[in-house]
């Protein structure tokens, strides 16, 4: 389920990007109308309100609304820069969101193996008095203990299920 959280943190993220992309064209798009819009009002024909019929209901409300009027063109100026961001604060807090989802998958991934080698300097075959021998060897089992061979094995399972997680999100 934490992998599956993973692909769900980093398809949301491409999703927003892509998202903000369209606003941003959209905005890019509605700024190119209306200044059609200003140049068919601000002509000095007398057609000009009869040319401007076709164009976008909204835009004509703006007429009487200033500042509204205002922020708008402001908006839709700062749109054409291509460092615009529309969800300027969505993006990093998608961001954060991913970042904490990896930290949670990170630590759903390891707590096994941390609870295995909790307390390990405490089991006895650590805290075993060194042997007296003419060298100063470590004395080692041919065999390995079952918790190392259990935390091993589920070490070796850890790059299936991170590959699966990649070939999903690819």
């Amino acid at each position: 389920a934490a992998l599956q959280l993973l692909g769900v943190s980093g398809a949301l993220l491409a999703q927003l990007g892509a998202f903000e992309a369209t606003l941003r064209n959209t905005l890019i798009d509605v700024g190119t109308r209306f200044q059609a819009l200003q140049a068919v009002l601000e002509a000095p024909t007398e057609g000009g309100i009869l040319a401007a019929e076709g164009m976008e209901a909204a835009f004509l409300r703006l007429e009487p609304s200033v500042e509204a009027g205002r922020r708008l063109v402001a908006l839709l100026e700062q749109a054409s820069d291509a460092r615009f961001h529309a969800l300027p604060r969505t993006a990093p807090r998608a961001a954060s969101l991913q970042e904490a989802v990896h930290s949670l998958v990170y630590d759903v991934l390891l707590a096994k193996v941390c609870a295995a080698t909790r307390g390990l300097g405490a089991r006895g075959e650590w805290a075993a008095e060194e042997s007296s021998s003419a060298f100063e060897l470590p004395t080692f089992s041919a065999y390995p203990k079952e918790y190392v061979t259990a935390v091993g094995e589920y070490l070796l399972t850890l790059p299936q299920q991170l590959e699966a997680l990649s070939h999903g999100a690819g």
